[in-house]
Protein backbone atom coordinates (compact mmCIF):
# COMPACT_ATOMS: atom_id res chain seq x y z
CA UNK A 1 0.00 0.00 0.00
CA UNK A 2 2.65 2.64 0.73
CA UNK A 3 4.36 1.80 -2.48
CA UNK A 4 1.25 2.57 -4.41
CA UNK A 5 0.82 6.07 -2.53
CA UNK A 6 4.20 6.73 -3.24
CA UNK A 7 4.18 6.01 -6.95
CA UNK A 8 0.50 7.77 -6.93
CA UNK A 9 2.50 11.17 -5.42
CA UNK A 10 5.49 11.06 -7.19
CA UNK A 11 3.65 10.34 -10.76
CA UNK A 12 0.72 13.33 -9.20
CA UNK A 13 3.74 15.63 -7.88
CA UNK A 14 5.34 15.79 -11.97
CA UNK A 15 2.13 16.00 -13.75
CA UNK A 16 1.29 19.27 -11.55
CA UNK A 17 4.78 20.43 -11.78
CA UNK A 18 4.68 20.27 -15.35
CA UNK A 19 1.30 22.02 -15.54
CA UNK A 20 2.82 24.82 -13.40
CA UNK A 21 5.00 25.41 -15.98
CA UNK A 22 3.07 25.41 -18.84
CA UNK A 23 0.33 27.67 -17.55
CA UNK A 24 2.77 30.43 -16.97
CA UNK A 25 5.82 30.29 -19.83
CA UNK A 26 8.31 32.97 -20.18
CA UNK A 27 7.68 35.97 -22.14
CA UNK A 28 10.49 38.30 -22.66
CA UNK A 29 8.33 41.19 -23.15
CA UNK A 30 6.98 40.78 -20.06
CA UNK A 31 10.75 41.89 -18.30
CA UNK A 32 11.10 40.89 -14.94
CA UNK A 33 7.21 40.18 -14.03
CA UNK A 34 7.02 37.40 -15.94
CA UNK A 35 10.21 35.87 -14.74
CA UNK A 36 8.92 36.95 -11.07
CA UNK A 37 6.02 35.10 -11.18
CA UNK A 38 7.14 32.44 -12.59
CA UNK A 39 9.81 31.83 -10.00
CA UNK A 40 7.53 32.13 -7.40
CA UNK A 41 5.35 29.59 -8.93
CA UNK A 42 7.52 26.47 -10.40
CA UNK A 43 10.31 26.82 -7.69
CA UNK A 44 10.23 24.00 -5.15
CA UNK A 45 7.59 23.83 -2.90
CA UNK A 46 5.88 21.49 -0.65
CA UNK A 47 2.54 22.01 -3.21
CA UNK A 48 0.70 20.40 0.05
CA UNK A 49 -2.39 22.28 -1.26
CA UNK A 50 -3.04 21.07 -5.03
CA UNK A 51 -1.75 17.72 -4.46
CA UNK A 52 -4.38 17.35 -1.77
CA UNK A 53 -7.13 18.78 -3.95
CA UNK A 54 -6.05 15.99 -6.24
CA UNK A 55 -5.96 13.26 -4.17
CA UNK A 56 -9.46 14.55 -2.78
CA UNK A 57 -10.47 14.21 -6.19
CA UNK A 58 -9.10 11.11 -7.11
CA UNK A 59 -10.52 9.18 -3.69
CA UNK A 60 -13.89 10.23 -4.64
CA UNK A 61 -14.07 7.93 -7.93
CA UNK A 62 -12.75 10.73 -10.23
CA UNK A 63 -9.59 11.28 -12.69
CA UNK A 64 -7.18 13.22 -10.49
CA UNK A 65 -5.37 13.85 -13.56
CA UNK A 66 -7.57 15.51 -15.57
CA UNK A 67 -6.48 18.64 -17.13
CA UNK A 68 -9.46 20.30 -15.31
CA UNK A 69 -8.54 19.27 -12.49
CA UNK A 70 -4.82 20.23 -12.90
CA UNK A 71 -6.27 23.67 -13.66
CA UNK A 72 -7.91 24.28 -10.02
CA UNK A 73 -5.23 23.05 -8.64
CA UNK A 74 -2.75 25.27 -10.30
CA UNK A 75 -4.90 27.65 -9.39
CA UNK A 76 -4.68 26.89 -5.75
CA UNK A 77 -1.11 27.18 -6.00
CA UNK A 78 -1.05 30.44 -7.98
CA UNK A 79 -3.17 32.03 -5.50
CA UNK A 80 -0.41 30.59 -2.29
CA UNK A 81 2.54 32.18 -4.48
CA UNK A 82 0.93 35.41 -4.39
CA UNK A 83 0.03 35.28 -1.08
CA UNK A 84 4.00 34.50 -0.17
CA UNK A 85 4.86 37.21 -1.69
CA UNK A 86 2.77 40.04 -0.81
CA UNK A 87 3.37 38.56 3.45
CA UNK A 88 7.51 38.44 2.23
CA UNK A 89 7.44 42.23 1.80
CA UNK A 90 9.05 44.89 4.00
CA UNK A 91 6.45 46.38 4.90
CA UNK A 92 4.57 43.00 6.28
CA UNK A 93 6.72 40.70 7.49
CA UNK A 94 10.09 41.78 5.65
CA UNK A 95 11.55 37.71 5.13
CA UNK A 96 14.60 37.32 3.42
CA UNK A 97 14.20 33.75 2.82
CA UNK A 98 11.67 31.75 1.23
CA UNK A 99 11.91 28.16 0.17
CA UNK A 100 15.35 27.90 0.67
CA UNK A 101 16.11 31.13 -2.05
CA UNK A 102 15.86 34.96 -1.69
CA UNK A 103 12.44 36.52 -1.15
CA UNK A 104 10.62 37.76 -4.77
CA UNK A 105 11.23 41.72 -3.31
CA UNK A 106 15.02 40.41 -2.27
CA UNK A 107 15.38 39.39 -5.94
CA UNK A 108 13.73 41.57 -8.30
CA UNK A 109 12.45 44.71 -5.97
CA UNK A 110 9.55 45.72 -4.02
CA UNK A 111 7.56 46.83 -7.40
CA UNK A 112 8.10 43.90 -9.22
CA UNK A 113 7.32 41.55 -6.48
CA UNK A 114 3.88 43.54 -5.96
CA UNK A 115 2.99 43.30 -9.17
CA UNK A 116 3.87 39.92 -10.15
CA UNK A 117 1.60 38.85 -6.91
CA UNK A 118 -1.02 40.82 -8.90
CA UNK A 119 -0.13 39.19 -11.95
CA UNK A 120 -0.31 35.90 -10.37
CA UNK A 121 -3.54 36.21 -8.58
CA UNK A 122 -5.44 37.35 -12.33
CA UNK A 123 -3.90 34.15 -13.42
CA UNK A 124 -5.82 32.02 -10.39
CA UNK A 125 -8.73 33.55 -11.83
CA UNK A 126 -7.83 32.86 -15.59
CA UNK A 127 -7.33 29.13 -14.94
CA UNK A 128 -10.71 28.61 -13.38
CA UNK A 129 -12.35 30.30 -16.84
CA UNK A 130 -10.24 28.42 -18.98
CA UNK A 131 -11.72 25.01 -17.54
CA UNK A 132 -14.50 22.65 -19.55
CA UNK A 133 -16.54 22.85 -16.48
CA UNK A 134 -20.17 24.17 -16.80
CA UNK A 135 -20.47 27.92 -16.48
CA UNK A 136 -22.29 27.68 -13.46
CA UNK A 137 -19.35 25.53 -11.69
CA UNK A 138 -16.76 27.80 -13.02
CA UNK A 139 -18.55 30.69 -11.34
CA UNK A 140 -18.97 29.49 -8.07
CA UNK A 141 -15.48 28.25 -8.30
CA UNK A 142 -14.38 32.22 -9.34
CA UNK A 143 -16.46 33.27 -6.22
CA UNK A 144 -14.67 31.00 -3.65
CA UNK A 145 -11.51 31.92 -4.42
CA UNK A 146 -12.53 35.63 -4.54
CA UNK A 147 -13.75 35.42 -1.11
CA UNK A 148 -10.61 33.22 0.08
CA UNK A 149 -8.62 36.50 -1.31
CA UNK A 150 -10.35 39.26 0.37
CA UNK A 151 -11.68 40.62 3.23
CA UNK A 152 -13.04 36.98 4.00
CA UNK A 153 -9.60 35.27 4.20
CA UNK A 154 -6.21 36.46 3.52
CA UNK A 155 -6.64 39.96 3.78
CA UNK A 156 -8.27 39.70 6.97
CA UNK A 157 -5.99 37.47 7.86
CA UNK A 158 -2.70 39.18 7.30
CA UNK A 159 -4.13 42.34 8.69
CA UNK A 160 -4.79 40.96 12.21
CA UNK A 161 -1.81 38.94 11.76
CA UNK A 162 0.30 42.45 11.50
CA UNK A 163 -1.55 44.04 13.88
CA UNK A 164 -2.11 41.96 17.38
CA UNK A 165 -0.66 44.31 19.27
CA UNK A 166 -2.37 47.31 18.27
CA UNK A 167 -5.68 45.30 18.52
CA UNK A 168 -4.68 43.22 21.59
CA UNK A 169 -5.46 39.66 19.91
CA UNK A 170 -3.72 37.68 22.60
CA UNK A 171 -6.61 35.11 23.18
CA UNK A 172 -6.80 31.57 22.22
CA UNK A 173 -9.87 32.29 20.30
CA UNK A 174 -8.41 35.67 18.07
CA UNK A 175 -5.50 33.55 17.45
CA UNK A 176 -7.22 30.60 16.40
CA UNK A 177 -8.94 33.33 14.27
CA UNK A 178 -6.33 34.92 13.00
CA UNK A 179 -4.96 31.26 12.06
CA UNK A 180 -8.27 30.45 10.09
CA UNK A 181 -7.90 33.13 8.01
CA UNK A 182 -4.49 33.28 7.35
CA UNK A 183 -3.97 29.51 6.65
CA UNK A 184 -7.30 27.73 6.86
CA UNK A 185 -8.60 29.74 4.58
CA UNK A 186 -6.44 28.14 1.42
CA UNK A 187 -7.58 24.56 3.09
CA UNK A 188 -11.75 25.44 2.87
CA UNK A 189 -10.84 26.59 -0.95
CA UNK A 190 -8.67 23.03 -1.71
CA UNK A 191 -12.07 21.06 0.09
CA UNK A 192 -14.50 23.27 -0.94
CA UNK A 193 -13.43 23.18 -4.44
CA UNK A 194 -13.39 19.51 -4.69
CA UNK A 195 -17.31 19.23 -3.13
CA UNK A 196 -17.98 21.80 -5.97
CA UNK A 197 -16.55 19.71 -9.03
CA UNK A 198 -18.35 16.64 -7.67
CA UNK A 199 -21.24 15.95 -9.70
CA UNK A 200 -21.96 12.63 -8.12
CA UNK A 201 -21.88 14.47 -4.44
CA UNK A 202 -20.11 11.68 -2.91
CA UNK A 203 -19.06 13.56 -0.11
CA UNK A 204 -20.57 15.15 3.05
CA UNK A 205 -20.01 19.48 2.43
CA UNK A 206 -20.11 20.07 6.21
CA UNK A 207 -18.08 17.33 7.14
CA UNK A 208 -15.44 19.05 4.32
CA UNK A 209 -15.60 22.22 5.82
CA UNK A 210 -15.20 20.98 9.54
CA UNK A 211 -11.81 18.66 8.02
CA UNK A 212 -10.69 22.07 6.20
CA UNK A 213 -10.68 24.04 9.74
CA UNK A 214 -8.62 21.24 12.24
CA UNK A 215 -6.44 21.05 9.29
CA UNK A 216 -5.51 24.56 8.87
CA UNK A 217 -4.95 24.89 12.32
CA UNK A 218 -3.03 22.04 12.54
CA UNK A 219 -1.30 23.12 9.61
CA UNK A 220 -0.56 26.61 11.27
CA UNK A 221 0.76 25.56 14.72
CA UNK A 222 3.21 22.93 12.71
CA UNK A 223 4.19 26.23 11.12
CA UNK A 224 4.74 28.47 14.16
CA UNK A 225 6.47 25.25 15.68
CA UNK A 226 8.82 25.02 12.74
CA UNK A 227 9.38 28.79 13.34
CA UNK A 228 13.04 27.72 14.50
CA UNK A 229 14.36 24.66 12.34
CA UNK A 230 16.89 25.16 9.71
CA UNK A 231 15.22 23.19 7.40
CA UNK A 232 11.97 25.02 7.38
CA UNK A 233 13.09 26.97 3.91
CA UNK A 234 12.11 30.23 5.67
CA UNK A 235 13.97 32.96 8.01
CA UNK A 236 15.02 31.33 11.33
CA UNK A 237 12.48 32.77 13.99
CA UNK A 238 10.68 34.77 11.73
CA UNK A 239 7.62 34.61 13.95
CA UNK A 240 9.56 35.03 17.27
CA UNK A 241 7.77 38.31 18.42
CA UNK A 242 3.91 37.21 17.35
CA UNK A 243 1.76 35.60 19.77
CA UNK A 244 0.58 32.27 18.72
CA UNK A 245 -0.94 29.56 20.08
CA UNK A 246 2.67 28.00 21.04
CA UNK A 247 3.54 30.37 22.65
CA UNK A 248 -0.25 31.16 24.71
CA UNK A 249 -0.38 27.05 25.51
CA UNK A 250 3.56 26.07 25.88
CA UNK A 251 5.12 23.51 23.90
CA UNK A 252 3.03 20.77 25.82
CA UNK A 253 -0.21 22.42 25.52
CA UNK A 254 -0.08 23.27 22.35
CA UNK A 255 1.08 19.69 21.34
CA UNK A 256 -1.82 18.31 22.88
CA UNK A 257 -4.18 20.50 20.82
CA UNK A 258 -2.50 19.62 17.44
CA UNK A 259 -2.85 16.00 17.90
CA UNK A 260 -6.68 16.56 18.77
CA UNK A 261 -6.30 18.94 15.42
CA UNK A 262 -5.36 15.97 13.24
CA UNK A 263 -6.97 13.08 14.95
CA UNK A 264 -10.64 14.86 13.74
CA UNK A 265 -8.84 15.29 10.27
CA UNK A 266 -7.77 11.46 10.29
CA UNK A 267 -11.33 10.61 11.51
CA UNK A 268 -12.96 12.51 8.75
CA UNK A 269 -11.52 11.63 5.95
CA UNK A 270 -11.95 7.75 7.19
CA UNK A 271 -15.59 8.09 7.34
CA UNK A 272 -15.48 9.91 4.12
CA UNK A 273 -13.35 7.81 2.01
CA UNK A 274 -12.17 4.95 4.32
CA UNK A 275 -8.70 4.41 6.23
CA UNK A 276 -6.92 3.52 2.59
CA UNK A 277 -8.00 6.70 1.23
CA UNK A 278 -4.87 8.77 -0.11
CA UNK A 279 -5.50 12.18 1.27
CA UNK A 280 -5.64 10.28 4.59
CA UNK A 281 -2.25 8.60 4.03
CA UNK A 282 -0.78 11.99 2.64
CA UNK A 283 -1.37 13.73 5.59
CA UNK A 284 -0.77 11.94 8.05
CA UNK A 285 2.82 11.05 6.02
CA UNK A 286 3.26 15.02 6.54
CA UNK A 287 2.09 15.50 9.35
CA UNK A 288 4.88 12.91 10.80
CA UNK A 289 7.89 13.95 9.20
CA UNK A 290 6.76 17.97 9.51
CA UNK A 291 8.27 18.20 13.02
CA UNK A 292 11.85 16.39 11.94
CA UNK A 293 14.56 18.79 11.97
CA UNK A 294 18.36 18.25 10.52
Amino acid sequence: MELDFDNTHSELTKKLQAHLESVIPYDESSGEISKAMRDALIYSGKRFRPILFLFLVKDSGRDYLNINYLQLASAIETIHAASLILDDLPCMDNAKVRRNRPTTHRQYGESVAILSAVGLLSLAFKLITETAFPDDIKSNAVSILAKATGLGGLVQGQYYDLNQNKLALYEYEKISEINQLKTGTLFEVVFSLSSLTDYNKNNNYDQLMLTSKELGQSFQIIDDLRDGFKDSGKDINQDSNKYTLTSLLGSEGVMNKLHSHIDMVDNQLSQLYGEKCLSRQFIIKWFNSSLKSD
